[in-house]
């Protein structure tokens, strides 16, 4: 593509914002001077036109509640990847975004942006794919296929994370037994969610601790299942009471963390 040969109107657009400003203009227009070329990339409600859709719509449904419409609500531009043009989609933005003037308000999402490449007259090529997510790039790698197999397994997650807090609970007594600290990461089919154990010591006492995020997220939920000295937590850990309290804890952070 002759980058040289193509011009847009602008190269952002708030869309259809809940906050503009005076006489902001919302609409992209394309023109490729060579070939005489024009089209409507953005309408003047923020709508994309010839929307190509999303490459892994329950993907980014499981990162920011709902699939995306195709109309724009949150800063988007055109930009230049790999050496063609690509509009840059804010489907959600940091939740510091919400935030009023004294910082409250604010919530823990993630910036999610997705991509779709233009080709020399104005269309689209592909549909729209996750190019980051918070701090962690989609862009380039196959962080995307890898998650969207993980999601659409069949699998029900409050009985998988009951099986993994079974499987938690045995790899923390062996460490425990020693004892030593450690640490174990297991993706949940299913979800886009990784649960996590810790088990340290400090002061003579030792933590067990569960985590549950959305992977390559920065949302995540922690909580500490018992701080014991060295015996108790050997016959914690021991017990089906343990047990019955990793699984109803993990559950009980899965249903927040989808709900936030």
């Amino acid at each position: 593509m002759g980058l040289e040969d193509i011009r847009f109107s602008q190269t952002e657009t708030r869309g259809k914002a809940l906050y503009r400003m005076k006489g902001e203009t919302i609409e992209i227009l394309f023109e490729n001077v060579r070939t005489g070329t024009g089209r409507t990339l953005v309408d003047r409600h923020g709508w994309i036109v010839e929307y190509p859709g999303i490459a892994h719509p329950d993907l980014a449904e499981a990162y920011c509640g709902e699939v995306p419409d195709g109309q724009i609500h949150y800063v988007s531009r055109v930009t230049e990847l790999d050496g063609q043009y690509a509009l840059l989609w804010k489907i959600q933005p940091d939740g510091r975004y919400w935030e009023d003037e004294e910082g409250f308000g604010g919530t823990s999402d993630d910036e999610i942006l997705l991509y779709a490449p233009l080709d020399e007259e104005g269309l689209f090529t592909a549909p729209f794919r996750i190019y980051s997510v918070g701090s962690s790039e989609f862009y380039g790698t196959n962080k995307e296929e890898e998650l969207a197999a993980i999601l659409a397994q069949d699998a029900d997650p409050e009985a998988e994370m009951a099986r993994l807090a079974q499987r938690m609970l045995e790899e923390m007594r062996a460490k425990i037994r020693i004892p030593e600290a450690g640490e174990g990461r297991y993706a949940i089919p299913g979800t886009i969610c990784e649960a996590g154990w810790a088990l340290q010591e400090q002061d003579g006492e030792w933590f067990a601790d569960l985590s549950l995020k959305k992977r390559e997220s920065g949302v995540t939920q922690v909580t500490s299942v018992s701080i014991l000295p060295l015996e108790r937590q050997r016959k914690y850990l021991g017990t089906e009471r343990a047990r019955e309290e990793m699984r109803e804890t993990l559950i009980g952070m899965y249903r927040r963390i989808d709900i936030d």
